[in-house]
């Protein structure tokens, strides 16, 4: 049996990702929960605890789907850590490239308390340009333009609200996808679950024929 490793994003907890786990249990997968303080670690404490966790899986096969900062935090994982599992990664609204409105929230007075340790070492971090690992990596991104980010800035379209899609599209990944839907609206989509599902078991998105 297949694991899928489901990581949340800053502010949440595993309840969060708790849907689509039920939608891929319902698959066959086997379903873990990497439940860690978004806020109080730092992002070499996440990293590593990241990576112990998975070591403590049994598993045949791993995947991981990871919703925001879940996805910036996995793949920062992985680029020191290549040969840990060989399944996909499937990130759901990631700022892999940084963030405009968690950068934004940063300047005013306690916003870098809000974002976290974590967070706030990934703007301080070299944006991730590329991908090179080996593991096969899909990126589904919003275009419901309602959340947060939106309120703290002007955002670029398309994103989710939260997220631009320039910001989570790098370089090397194996395909990704845009979906009408905001960045909380992504961990109860049936249209995101769908293609969640479509990526781990063919390593592409289901695209529109044109």
């Amino acid at each position: 049996m297949e694991t899928v490793l489901l990581i949340s994003g800053l502010w949440r907890r595993k309840q969060s990702m708790e849907a689509i786990g039920e939608g891929l249990s319902k698959q066959g997968y086997k379903i873990e929960f990497f439940d860690y303080p978004t806020m109080a670690n730092s992002l070499e404490k996440n990293i590593d605890d990241l990576k112990k966790f998975i070591l403590s899986l049994e598993k045949s096969k791993l995947h991981i789907v990871a919703h925001s900062m879940g996805g910036a935090l996995a793949l920062n994982m992985l680029m020191t850590n290549q040969d840990l599992f060989d399944g996909s990664v499937v990130c759901l609204g990631s700022p892999l490239k940084g963030s405009i409105s968690a950068e934004t929230l940063r300047m005013i007075p306690l916003g870098e308390a809000m974002l976290g340790k974590t967070m706030t070492a990934l703007l301080d971090n070299e944006p991730m340009m590329a991908w090179q690992g080996t593991q096969k990596v899909g990126v589904i991104c919003g275009d419901f333009p309602f959340g947060l980010g939106r309120i703290v800035c002007r955002l670029a379209r398309p994103h989710d609200g939260t997220i631009t899609m320039d910001e989570s599209l790098i370089d090397g990944i194996t395909d990704s996808v845009l979906i009408s839907v905001n960045h909380v609206g992504m961990l109860y989509s049936k249209r995101v679950l769908k293609q969640i599902i479509n990526f781990l078991k063919y390593n592409h998105f289901i695209h529109k024929k044109k």
